[in-house]
Formats: C-alpha cells, sequence, structure tokens
C-alpha cells in the first residue's frame, strides 16, 4: 500500500508541472488566435467594402473632418431616406463603438453601397476563411450575419456553419457596417482543444515530461544512498554494542556496527534482505535502548517512558521487550539482555 502511493505521488509530481504548462500554453495560444482572427475579420468586411466602392467608383477621404461623438450623445437617432420614404433608427453607443467606420460620412456611403451590392454571407465567410487559412488557422470559421432592411425595417439572420458548433463555439465579437448600424457580422471559432498547440509546444511540453520524469527516477533509484550519506552517522566504539542516534529534522534513523538500520521514522529494522517491522511500542523501546548508549535502564523506567497511564504488572513490559527481541533476531545480531532487572542493548555474539 505504501509502494502504491509512493508510485502515485510521483506520477502527480511528473504529471502537474506538464498540465500547468499545457493550461498557460493554451491561454496564451487562445489569445493570439482571437487576435488575428477578428483582425482577419474586420480586414473582410473592408474589403468586401473596397470592392463595391470600386464597382460605384464612390470614394471619400477618411480624413474628412467630422464631430467625435461620445457616450454622452448616444442613444442617438439617425435617418435614411429611400425610395420608400425615410425612416428613422435608434443606435446604441455600443453599436457605434463595433462599426468599422467612425466618420458618419462614410458610414452613409456604406448604406449606399449596401442598397445597391447587399452583403453574402457565403461571400464573406470564404473571403474570412481563406484569410484565417493563409494565417495559418487549423480551425473553421464560422458565421454570424444580420442585415436590416432600410425600407420594411425587418432584421433578417444568416448563419455559416452548423448552428449547434455556433452556440457552443468562442465569439469574436461583432462588427458592425452602415450609417444606421443595419448590418452587424459576428464570427465564431470552432476548434477541438489540442488543435491550438503549435508543433513547437507539443515538443517543448513532452521535453518537459522527459525531463521531469527522469528527475524522479534519478531520486526515487538514489533516494536510499542519499539518506545512509547524509542522514546516518556512523561512530565506530570499543564494545560492538551499538551507535549514538541521531536525529535530524526529518529522519530518525541509527546503524548498529553489524549493518543493521533502525528507521525509528518508518519503525523499520533492516540488515541487507532481512527486515522486520517494528509496532509503536517496540519501536519506542528500541529507540530508548539506542539512546541510552550501553546503558542499562530499569524496568520502572521503561514502564514510565512508553506507557503514559500507571501499569502495576510488568507483563506488558516483559510481553513488548521478549517480541522486539525476538524480531531482532530474525534481523540482526543484536539482542536485549536483562542484568538484574534492567535491561541493554548488547550483540548476541559476545560471550560474557
Amino acid at each position: 500500500m505504501k509502494q502504491l502511493w509512493k508510485t502515485i505521488v510521483a506520477i502527480v509530481f511528473v504529471l502537474l508541472p506538464c498540465v500547468l504548462v499545457c493550461i498557460w500554453l493554451y491561454d496564451v495560444r487562445i489569445n493570439e488566435w482571437r487576435e488575428v482572427a477578428s483582425r482577419t475579420l474586420r480586414n473582410s468586411l473592408k474589403e468586401e467594402i473596397n470592392q463595391r466602392e470600386t464597382k460605384m467608383a464612390l470614394r471619400i477621404s477618411s480624413k474628412a473632418n467630422y464631430k467625435r461623438l461620445t457616450e454622452s450623445d448616444f442613444p442617438m437617432k439617425v435617418g435614411i431616406t429611400t425610395e420608400k420614404g425615410s425612416r428613422e433608427y435608434e443606435i446604441t453607443w455600443v453599436e457605434h463603438k463595433q462599426n468599422i467606420e467612425s466618420n458618419p460620412r462614410i458610414r452613409s456611403r456604406h448604406t449606399i453601397l449596401l442598397q445597391s451590392y447587399p452583403f453574402s454571407a457565403e461571400i464573406l465567410a470564404k473571403h474570412w476563411r481563406d484569410s484565417l487559412q493563409v494565417s495559418g488557422f487549423r480551425t473553421k470559421g464560422l458565421l454570424r450575419m444580420c442585415a436590416l432592411d432600410v425600407n420594411s425595417g425587418k432584421e433578417n439572420c444568416t448563419y455559416i456553419g452548423d448552428s449547434v458548433r455556433i452556440a457552443q463555439a468562442d465569439s469574436l465579437g461583432t462588427f458592425v457596417v452602415g450609417y444606421a448600424c443595419e448590418i452587424a457580422v459576428t464570427g465564431f471559432l470552432s476548434y477541438h482543444w489540442w488543435q491550438v498547440y503549435l508543433l513547437s509546444d507539443w515538443i517543448w511540453i513532452l521535453s518537459l515530461l522527459f525531463f521531469i520524469g527522469g528527475l524522479v527516477v534519478w531520486i526515487w533509484k538514489y533516494y536510499p544512498v542519499i539518506k545512509e550519506r547524509y542522514f546516518i552517522k556512523k561512530i565506530e566504539v570499543e564494545k560492538p554494542v551499538l551507535v549514538a542516534a541521531v536525529e535530524f529534522p526529518y529522519v530518525q534513523c541509527c546503524q548498529l556496527p553489524d549493518g543493521t538500520l533502525f528507521d525509528k521514522e518508518h519503525g523499520i529494522l533492516q540488515k541487507g534482505t532481512r527486515k522486520g517491522k517494528l509496532s509503536r511500542l517496540e519501536n519506542e523501546l528500541l529507540w530508548m535502548l539506542v539512546n541510552a548508549k550501553n546503558e542499562a535502564i530499569s524496568i520502572d523506567r521503561l514502564k514510565e517512558a512508553l506507557w503514559s497511564t500507571k501499569v502495576e504488572s510488568n507483563s506488558s513490559v516483559y510481553t513488548t521487550i521478549h517480541r522486539l527481541r525476538e524480531k531482532m533476531t530474525k534481523v540482526s545480531s543484536f539482542t536485549i539482555k536483562n542484568e538484574g532487572g534492567s535491561y541493554r542493548l548488547t550483540t548476541s555474539e559476545l560471550k560474557d
């Protein structure tokens, strides 16, 4: 179970940075796409207008003087006169800002052009999609165009692309054409999430994945060596009894002269391939004996340290010592010796 949790933590450690980088790159690329797609849609509208100006030989300078309007001037009513009479339309500040032209004289010319040569949603959508392909887009541009009939005052909307996909796609905003804002074009982008990334992005993400994965594997492989080198202190003594236990901020571990490792943090006693798991009381008892440094500890002192409540009988202490001695015998050459009611750690290889 412990090994499973270690594996899960390692996988999360590898994947989490890559996921965060993917999210960041996705946000960057989407913003770039939206900016370019919005600009190409606006340019496509202007090119359609320019083609109609060429046909009608109408041209007006964009440098002509006009009054700059502010938000306080809106809503504003504008009048349009056609063969069927005059009509007034109210435009809002938002529609005014969305218009591809700010000069009212040029807007009125656009209205004249649109009456003679109405916009075709299909042609505009094709023009825009071609521009997107030239810009390197691997996505599909969807279009909604709403046209106001200045004679009847009715508005008709045309969708180029699947209406369901339009509802689910990203809107690029609306662009308006005409003196009365009679043409409103809204662009949408439809794409799969993986299409947003460039080839260089995928190379960068995979390189990061392999780098972090390799780092985790290296740490996993060499952690025991690092732990033994930097977190276990060996001290030579005259008698082969034990070494002084050294406590570190994160690890409590010591090594006996026969090479037995005692990891108090995890309650493990290990020598080579032999390994024993200690209970809480056995773990604390062995740690006391290790820190006693060859000094015998009385049974009363053991009871006081290991049992928070008063224990009248010594049977619990005897049982814990017996179980710990059996586990140590299977792993180490050290054992617990009884010296007149006191206990100390010694090697079973010594002869008294």
